[in-house]
């Protein structure tokens, strides 16, 4: 019941829609976890400035392969391209 205390493994940077491409949907899962903490391999970490891992991002085997519960809570939103998606690519590094 501690979140300052977890282990980030994909910080959130927004959302950044490629432009002329619609609205797209952003979703938030909370699982449930086991009791523990996870030791998550290096292979699934990432800065938060690295854009490498992020597309495509399949959450469904990440949950299998850490063996998270079930989803508990969600939000999720829509967004589209706008003046700030270029300010937020810049923070890339690769």
């Amino acid at each position: 019941c501690d979140i300052a205390s977890g282990d980030v493994v994909k910080a959130y940077v927004g959302s950044g829609a490629p432009k002329d491409t619609g609205l797209h949907r952003y979703v938030f899962l909370l699982f449930k976890q086991s009791n523990g903490a996870i030791k998550f391999d290096d292979s699934d970490r990432s800065r938060k400035t690295q854009a490498s891992n992020r597309p495509k991002f399949n959450t469904r085997k990440f949950a299998a392969k850490y063996k998270l519960g079930n989803v508990v809570k969600m939000n999720c939103f829509q967004a589209e391209y706008d003046d700030y998606v270029p300010i937020l690519g810049k923070q890339f590094t690769e």
